[in-house]
């Protein structure tokens, strides 16, 4: 409890289990489907922006993670791209978990059984023709196009179940795979 006074939060276990989440970004506005609740808990003043603090940044220590039937749904028309993601079970545990610095991320042991994921690209909505940090959400002018990239460490992998589909119409590109059982170890 004390140590969310020294900006550290500690999570033993995260489990999540029968979630869906919709995404949905339309043109020729570029609203989010959920737009209005965060305009709901903004204030209509405009603040000048500051500097990040990071000496103030919150730490996070997690250690077990588990997901069970995922379903994840995301379609933007401002950038042409739509993904229908869905996760039957994912466990893994945490050694270190830093949003700071690039985002570095330790997952010694990575457990995924039955994963699919259909992902579509067409031409956009708009005339820009490259995606930027901005697509997204992220107005922060710090951020660098390398910055998005988080660092990933692991041991083992299991991955089982797997089928990944996608589609890229304004490029004719279609492609996909399948795997089975897939196990691997880094050293």
């Amino acid at each position: 409890m004390f140590k969310i006074f020294k900006n550290t939060i500690e999570v033993q276990e995260i489990q999540l289990a029968g979630i869906t989440s919709k995404i949905k970004r339309t043109a020729p506005d570029g609203n989010f489907n959920f737009d209005y609740i965060v305009k709901a808990f903004s204030s209509e003043e405009e603040s000048a922006p500051q500097a990040a603090d990071t000496t103030s940044a919150l730490l996070f220590r997690l250690d077990k993670i588990g997901l069970e039937s995922i379903h994840f749904v995301y379609s933007d028309d401002m950038i042409g791209t739509s993904a229908d993601i869905r996760l039957n079970k994912l466990d893994t545990r945490v050694k270190t978990f830093d949003l700071t610095n690039n985002m570095t991320f330790d997952l010694p042991k990575i457990n995924i059984d039955g994963l699919s994921a259909i992902i579509k690209q067409w031409q956009p909505a708009s005339e820009r023709q490259e995606v930027k940090a901005e697509n997204f959400g992220i107005t922060e002018s710090s951020t660098a196009d390398t910055s998005l990239l988080p660092n990933l460490a692991t041991e083992v992998v299991t991955l089982k179940n797997i089928f990944v589909q996608y589609d890229d119409a304004s490029s004719a590109m279609r492609t996909k795979f399948d795997i089975k059982n897939l196990s691997s170890q880094y050293r």
